[in-house]
């Protein structure tokens, strides 16, 4: 380019002076001479260009001023999610300590300088002697920790994938992105951690090996003096700097991490702390001409809100600043933006279900967020990470690190991992919420399917009104009647609109052939069954509650041993019969079931699938164990846990209103008792915030 636009002047002014034949062809014989030595001499430029691109950078980690224009991110970069399958052990044991805790991968007692096993060590030698080519950002590193990485030739980019097994090899991961950065130039590392509660013992786990990075890169003579240096963030509902400029002693380092506190408020304004983050420690960065890395440390994926508001202008101020972003985060919650931890309270021993964020792994919700009759309470793995993280990361040059996804508090928790290569056709579109949402308008599945799912969100005012149904009524007629009238109304229009649903579906079934993406193919089938199954459980429930009022005349409120009649409840009853059609439906919706186990196997719709055929249809286990089951984990709900089981063994049994009796404590019960003043105790510690 340069060589034509300094050409074409000459050849204009050449122009303006021709006056006839013999002119234009003396010129056109000079454009012919001087394009020739033109290309000759780019091409010979380009030649030597390239031949020093490929000359390792200089002893000492000097390197080749042009090379720094490598900083710029590739587009077409793949997004790789690294996985983390470990149970977290004590402190102590994930200290370093030469042979007695070998790499994965290296041989037991093959051990270098400060204990690093010397395979360790080769490897990340190799990946700082190497630099990056212009083919993959991933070329130039030496993996030494097992068969970590598949090789570009071995498969197309887009299918790539990271597995490791712990946070060693995370770290491991994360100093050899360092070091392919300190092969350019001097590097400023940013740790961002979580303020919440959940996060304390992450971080004392993240506090005892963050040493392995600087011991490593220390012990290979990567960090003299300070080519390498660190600083410490934290956020919550606020941002907090715990190092007030960056520091090189990793006690510093050590002392930084222990300073971040505990945020009651239980909100991570994510967004802010990155942007927070990089505008205090800019200054330092461009003073001394510093690459930028931010290692996010997080259990949740962030405020929802701030997500939706903020999500891209971050990502803006980061690439800006070529600042990469490393995720420690969780796997997100199949189609679902939460999680419920158990909690007890310490004093008073009650358990409470904390809800935290932790999804969905798509830009948009496209699961339905009920499980019939009320918000959905489940931790179905995705495979994948939440999409704010996983698009922070991918759009900055970063990496999303799995965090070991079973978590035993974790409510309905499931500890299955999935296939990377199984996956690969049903990854989430990381492209920005607005491109999607064009896009989605455009495609008439999609939206179809986005429609509903927001229709029946029980999170919405209008939702929650419709979808939780009642499953205890009073005891007192009046009350009774009254309750029984409201909970008709709103199973009608429950019910109405759960058919209109299963109408659309069934009729927009020839654009789920059409359609040529896999996870939207299983969106669709997976929804069909669960409104297919609500709809036949919902009739159910409005059958029950029809037979409910000549019940409550004949039902006596004393019975002969002095119990008295404390409420109705829903049960579910095999005596009860259950109508024709009702019937068809319920074998409908498990025959979708089990088509979604089949067409879309070892994916996280199968398991759904095979997780409501267990609640519904006695597959494969027993009905009243999986009932025991259900009401176990879900702290004695058990009237929603009786709903869930409309439809247990096949379809067989339906549903009715049970009288609730019980015999009084003691023969004045049932008087009126009298005033108690007496002071009650006072909790002290608070219901917290995760």
């Amino acid at each position: 380019m340069r060589e034509t636009s300094f050409v074409a002047p000459i050849v204009d002014e050449e122009a303006e002076e021709i006056e006839d034949d013999e002119s234009l062809g003396a010129l056109t014989s000079s454009r012919t001479f001087v394009a020739t030595l033109s290309s000759m001499l780019f091409h010979l430029t380009l030649m030597i260009a390239l031949g020093l691109w490929m000359i390792p950078p200089l002893e000492g980690g000097i390197t080749l001023s042009f090379l720094t224009t490598d900083d710029q991110l590739d587009e077409e970069d793949p997004f790789e999610t690294v996985l983390l399958n470990e149970d977290l052990r004590p402190a102590a044991d994930l200290v370093m300590a030469g042979a007695d805790s070998p790499t994965p991968g290296a041989a037991a007692g093959a051990t270098g300088s400060m204990g690093i096993p010397d395979l360790q060590l080769a490897s990340i030698d190799r990946a700082r002697q190497t630099t990056r080519t212009a083919s993959s950002r991933w070329t130039a590193m030496g993996m030494g920790v097992g068969d970590l990485m598949t090789e570009l030739s071995q498969g197309s980019p887009d299918s790539m994938s990271v597995v490791v097994s712990d946070y060693r090899q995370a770290l491991d991961r994360i100093t050899q992105e360092i070091l392919e950065m300190l092969a350019k130039r001097k590097v400023l590392v940013i740790w961002c951690f979580d303020q919440s509660e959940s996060m304390k013992d992450d971080q004392q786990e993240i506090r005892s090996r963050i040493e392995l990075v600087y011991n490593q890169l220390d012990a290979l003579g990567a960090i003299p003096s300070d080519e390498l240096t660190t600083a410490v963030t934290s956020f919550g509902k606020d941002f907090a700097t715990h190092t007030p400029k960056p520091v090189t002693a990793l006690e510093e380092i050590r002392a930084a991490i222990d300073a971040v506190p505990v945020d009651p408020s239980g909100e991570e304004m994510m967004c802010r702390a990155v942007c927070e983050s990089i505008s205090r420690y800019r200054p330092y960065m461009s003073a001394e001409n510093r690459q930028l890395a931010l290692i996010l440390v997080t259990d949740e994926s962030g405020e929802q809100q701030e997500s939706r508001a903020h999500l891209e202008s971050t990502i803006a101020q980061a690439t800006a600043v070529r600042c990469k972003v490393y995720v420690l985060g969780r796997e997100a919650v199949f189609g679902y933006p939460y999680a419920n931890v158990r909690w007890v309270h310490p004093e008073i021993g009650r358990e409470h279900l904390l809800p935290v964020d932790r999804g969905p792994e798509t830009a948009l919700l496209e699961q339905l967020q009920t499980e019939g009759f009320e918000a959905r309470t489940d931790a179905h793995p995705s495979g994948f990470g939440p999409y704010s993280q996983s698009r922070l990361a991918w759009k900055t040059g970063g990496l999303f690190f799995m965090l070991p996804s079973h978590e035993t508090n974790l409510l309905q928790a499931d500890p299955r991992r999935y296939d990377r290569a199984v996956m690969e056709p049903y990854k989430p579109d990381l492209r920005s919420r607005q491109e999607i949402l064009a896009e989605y308008q455009r495609r008439p599945l999609p939206s179809l399917i986005c429609k509903m799912v927001e229709d029946l969100n029980p999170y919405s005012k209008e939702g929650a009104a419709m979808i939780k149904m009642r499953d205890s009524f009073s005891a007192d007629k009046e009350t009774f009647a009254s309750q029984l009238q409201d909970a008709r109304a709103k199973a009608d229009r429950y019910l109405a609109g759960l058919l209109r649903g299963v109408e659309e579906l069934d009729r927009q079934e020839a654009l789920r052939e059409k359609e040529k993406s896999r996870r939207w193919q299983a969106n669709y089938d997976l929804i069909r069954a669960q409104m297919v199954n609500y709809a036949a459980r919902t009739r159910l429930y409005r059958t029950a509650l029809d037979a409910a009022v000549e019940k409550i005349e004949q039902t006596p409120p004393v019975l002969p041993n002095n119990e008295h009649l404390v409420a109705w409840k829903v049960r579910r009853r095999e005596e009860v019969p259950v109508d024709e059609s009702v019937a068809k439906m319920l074998e409908r919706s498990r025959e979708l079931y089990l088509a979604v186990i089949k067409n879309h196997p070892g994916t996280p719709w199968a398991a759904r699938a095979e997780w409501e055929l267990n609640a519904h249809f006695n597959y494969p286990g027993g009905f009243d164990a999986q009932l025991a089951a259900n009401t176990n984990t879900n702290v004695g709900n058990v009237g929603v846990d009786v709903l869930r089981g409309i439809g247990g063994g096949g379809g067989g049994g339906g549903i009715a209103l049970v009288a609730e009796y019980r015999a009084p404590r003691n023969p004045g019960e049932n008087a009126p008792r009298p005033k108690n003043d007496a002071p009650k105790p006072v909790v002290t510690v608070p219901v917290p915030k995760l």
